[in-house]
């Protein structure tokens, strides 16, 4: 409290103390040599440092508050989308944070030039990955998120740097950055979750960024100077090299459009696009050749005029790829919602033909299973679940009688078409909109013919919870997500998991995933239990589209259950010397080692 009062009583003193003006230290003419009458009266002293505008104020705090916004939007995506690894939390702050200590260490480690063509770079290679970059290996969508992350925040840094003031209005520039910082991690953490229905900070940090950096060219108070720069001073330099680089971009990209056309609009035939792209640049040629000739070039005063419309139109590209984005395949989305586990997406395709017509549930860019809507085909387990997958195989082996199963994972309840009269199957679930979805707009759970329980809540801690089940088959699904939950993996999980099963039961796991290799961590866990195992891989074929490839081990302590024929042809070899991993446990757990 004493701390607090001193702090205040310094503040009031400052703020009452009255701060010279900086003409003050600029000798009058009447001090020295006296001011006639009738001399005429001096040319008055500019003000070597204006007071900051209101625009000022504005971009000291949106462009801090831009480059938090793309840190938080770029650390979601990449857990959302690769996988929850520490160094994905880690690599992105370090590199926010390094940009800060980049640009504010010194002017000359950011140059516009340069980065405009990094930052025109950065923005185009972002927003192809945000649609195009799931095919891509794990690494290139880590260097392309965290490379377009670093030249974004470069650029937001760096001009802020270029707008610091006069030392007299410091304590207000950096208490707007702070601000800047705080508004962009409110607006990612709290307002984005309640307005957007999907993750599209991403494509509004983006977006803003290039808004930012078009402001900031076209109110450059430097380049508005009332006296046109002379021909070779840097700063006409630099905003000439920016409109050339720029104006050979646009031309080059024309001509990629003009060259790409034939071969997918067939209407538009091949020499006809040739005959443009030769009349094009040789419009182009000319038009340099004769500037140069009438040595326009050395006269030309509007470069950075010349630089802004090519930023204006390369960022109405922008805002529209952005938007068409976030805006696609809405005709076949009948639902989308979005909390703190992710967004779940249900669409409905083939309206129109019965029986192809079905809905899919899509958990971020997963699928997690789809029914049919004709009656008779919406009792077919499909997707991951199909008769001869490594599901299927395992109910197949269960005893005729009444069976007991517990399911870790609902998706859209497809286990539940395994249910048979006197089944009791109870789903674990930690999302509460997937139960509302599985029940609202499929029917697997309602039309089960076995006894259905779903337990909200981490499945791990409910089972720790629970009195023993008596499972005969325990199926962990909740790994095909690139998030995957670790903790249901580790040597103490399976302690709990064998609480709750009968003798010779089975666990099945779908290891099924873009990015992770799981086949050595529950390979360990098989050792280490002692339970038998089989890998079984299922291809997935054009004429039966509804059934996904998938990969399932079955574990059981049985070698009736393993060997069975069925069984034992579908298995495939299991290979664990590629990588070696150790016992997951809760001590120790890691992704690196397994990822593909």
């Amino acid at each position: 409290m004493a701390y607090v009062l001193c702090c205040g009583f310094c503040a009031l003193r400052l703020f009452k103390t009255e701060v010279p003006s900086p003409k003050s230290n600029v000798p009058s003419q009447e001090s020295e040599v006296g001011l006639k009458d009738d001399a005429p009266p001096a040319a008055p002293v500019p003000t070597l440092n204006p007071q900051p505008s209101t625009l000022n104020y504005f971009l000291w705090l949106l462009l801090p508050a831009c480059a938090s916004v793309l840190l938080l939007a770029t650390t979601n995506k990449l857990c959302q989308d690769v996988a929850v690894i520490p160094f994905l939390w880690v690599a992105p702050l370090a590199l926010y944070l390094l940009t800060f200590i980049i640009c504010f260490d010194s002017p000359r480690w950011y140059v516009r030039f340069p980065f405009t063509l990094a930052l025109i770079a950065a923005l185009g290679g972002l927003c192809w990955a945000l649609s195009n970059a799931s095919d891509l290996a794990l690494y290139k969508q880590i260097a392309l998120y965290c490379g377009g992350l670093f030249i974004c925040c470069m650029v937001c840094h760096g001009e802020l740097y270029r707008l610091k003031p006069d030392p007299r209005y410091l304590t207000a520039f950096y208490l707007m950055i702070a601000a800047g910082g705080a508004l962009g991690g409110t607006f990612v953490a709290i307002v984005a979750p309640l307005v957007f229905t999907d993750y599209y900070e991403l494509h509004w940090g983006l977006f803003l960024c290039g808004l930012l950096f078009l402001i900031v060219c076209a109110t450059d108070r430097a380049a508005s100077a009332p006296t046109p720069a002379p021909p070779a001073s840097p700063l006409r330099s630099s905003w000439f090299w920016t409109a050339c680089a720029l104006t050979v971009l646009v031309f080059v990209g024309l001509d990629q459009l003009l060259a790409w056309l034939p071969a997918h609009a067939k209407t538009i035939p091949g020499g006809y696009s040739i005959g443009l792209r030769v009349g094009m640049w040789t419009i182009v040629v000319l038009l340099v050749v004769s500037w140069i000739a009438r040595k326009k070039f050395r006269n030309f005063l509007y470069w950075r005029l010349v630089t802004c419309v090519w930023l204006f139109l390369g960022l109405v590209g922008l805002g529209r790829d952005l938007w068409m984005q976030a805006n696609q395949a809405s005709s076949d989305r009948v639902f989308r919602a979005r909390n703190f586990y992710g967004v779940l997406t249900v669409y409905e395709h083939e309206k129109k033909e019965p029986l192809s017509h079905y809905f899919l549930l899509q958990h971020g860019r997963i699928t997690h299973g789809l029914q049919f809507a004709d009656p008779v085909q919406a009792k077919w387990p499909i997707s991951y679940y199909g008769k001869d997958s490594g599901i299927g195989l395992g109910v197949a082996a269960l005893p005729a009688s009444s069976r007991r199963i517990g399911v870790v994972g609902l998706g859209t309840g497809t286990m539940a078409a395994f249910g048979r009269a006197g089944d009791y199957l109870r789903f674990y679930e930690i999302n509460p909109q997937v139960e509302a979805v599985a029940t609202s707009w499929f029917n697997y759970l309602p039309k089960c013919l076995g006894n259905v329980e779903v337990a909200p809540g981490d499945a791990r801690l409910t089972l720790e919870r629970e009195p023993p089940q008596h499972f005969d088959l325990l199926v962990l699904d909740a790994f095909s997500s690139d998030a995957i939950p670790v903790h249901l993996l580790t040597r103490e999980a399976f302690e709990t998991y064998e609480r709750h099963l009968n003798t010779n039961a089975i666990i099945a796991v779908h290891i099924s995933n873009h990015y992770l290799n799981l086949e050595p961590v529950v390979v360990n866990l098989a050792r280490h239990f002692g339970y038998k195992l089989a890998s079984i891989d299922f291809e997935e074929n054009d004429e039966e589209w509804w059934l996904y490839g998938s990969t399932w081990i079955l574990l059981s302590r049985s070698d009736e259950i393993i060997n069975r024929p069925d069984i034992r042809n579908a298995a495939s070899i299991v290979n664990t010397n590629a990588v070696k991993v150790p016992l997951w446990t809760d001590d120790f757990a890691s992704l690196f080692q397994i990822l593909r």
